[in-house]
């Protein structure tokens, strides 16, 4: 896991709103790119013994970033820096199915 992140100073709504998508990209990135972890592959966190992605753990792994890119879905406004507002349906978990 990360460490605590640097405190960002934030005095106008436009720099928040541009804060907040980069997050949110960010994030959506990370654990896409977590679907695609290899079968098999070990994950240690501290103070657990390490565990094998495979069989049905791995299918408990997908479950649980799928539900979390659900969670995140996607944010609920755009900004004219985006470009156009997406296509009614379209979004970040599209890339899921």
């Amino acid at each position: 896991m990360s460490s605590v992140p640097d405190v960002v100073v934030i005095d106008d709504l436009d720099s928040f709103v541009k804060a907040l998508n980069q997050w949110h990209t960010a994030k959506v990135a990370t654990l896409q790119h977590m679907l695609t972890i290899p079968e098999g592959t070990t994950v240690e966190v501290p103070g657990e013994a390490p565990l094998s992605l495979s069989g049905d753990v791995k299918r408990a792994f997908n479950l649980g970033i799928t539900l979390s890119l659900m969670e995140l879905g996607e944010l609920p406004f755009y900004t004219d820096g985006d470009g156009e507002a997406p296509a009614e349906g379209a979004g970040a978990l599209d890339a899921v199915h």
